[in-house]
């Protein structure tokens, strides 16, 4: 079985002007995973484990638009920072994104959302896990693979993971990997990880 390291980055802001951010480190440039994470409990807490093929820069400014333009859930900010999630906004997805009166509704709502939005991209941190040129199905694996970590734990771990979300583990016909995750930041992970 091929054996890897996994070396964590971070955290980082979201935020242009709250340093260090992704948008001012050189690593923001890479691909690979990155994980979102609010710090908790003196460590940090994992929302979402995304992937991505283009920078991290790159996938992460389509992320803060979507945010922005209604497409994503929008929890309460001040809960949030504790590790629960109230939802003020559903946000569009699939049927959703082609209602005329879900738009509209987020169209009245815009000035109050607008602000909540802010507060609540001030709250994330993101770690970065490099892994680039053509290994897409190595992130998709590894993606997966720590979000199940994640969303196997009890209390405020796996319940802070949202439902819904698409994952691509290793398929069956795929050699399995051991990865040696070094952090001691991220509640639920770190030590060995099969994917």
């Amino acid at each position: 079985m091929k054996e890897v390291e996994i070396e964590l980055f971070g955290p980082y802001s979201l935020i242009e002007d709250k340093e260090p951010s992704i948008f001012s480190v050189p690593l923001g440039k890479q691909q690979g995973i990155y994980l979102w994470t609010i710090p908790f409990e003196n460590k940090y807490l994992t929302y979402y484990v995304g992937k991505t093929g283009k920078s991290f820069i790159s996938r992460n400014l389509e992320h803060i638009r979507n945010y922005y333009s209604g497409k994503y859930t929008l929890y309460d900010p001040k809960e949030f920072a504790k590790g629960k999630k109230i939802r003020l906004w559903n946000g569009m997805w699939k049927k959703d994104a082609k209602d005329l009166q879900v738009k509209l509704s987020y169209q009245r709502r815009h000035d109050e959302l607008g602000p909540i939005t802010d507060a609540f991209l001030n709250l994330l941190q993101v770690f970065l896990i490099p892994i680039g040129g053509n290994d897409y199905r190595i992130r998709q694996r590894l993606e997966a693979a720590i979000s199940f970590r994640l969303r196997d734990h009890d209390g405020a771990i796996g319940g802070f993971q949202d439902d819904g979300v698409r994952y691509s583990p290793r398929w069956p016909s795929e050699p399995k990997i051991k990865a040696k995750m070094k952090t001691e930041l991220l509640l639920g992970l770190g030590g060995e990880l099969i994917f």
